[in-house]
């Protein structure tokens, strides 16, 4: 199963690599104003290894973060 760290598991979903790649695609056509993790469960360490590459990957695949401030600060 890929990604068991989440809140609601279904097999054969879309691997990392996968999921980077097709990013990657979109962000190469269209402008990227969003991106959400979301249902993370950890109980893996190596689902939180595999999430802290990911997580930056997808940023910068996205743009970067420009102009954006974050909530919880003033």
């Amino acid at each position: 199963m890929v990604g068991g760290a989440l809140g609601a598991r279904y097999p054969w979903g879309l691997s990392a690599q996968a999921l980077t790649e097709a990013i990657a695609d979109l962000a190469s056509r269209h402008e990227i104003v969003g991106l959400g993790i979301t249902e993370y469960a950890p109980s893996d360490p190596a689902d939180e290894e595999m999430l802290k590459k990911l997580a930056p990957e997808l940023v910068r695949l996205c743009g970067g973060i420009k102009g954006v401030k974050s909530a919880s600060r003033p």
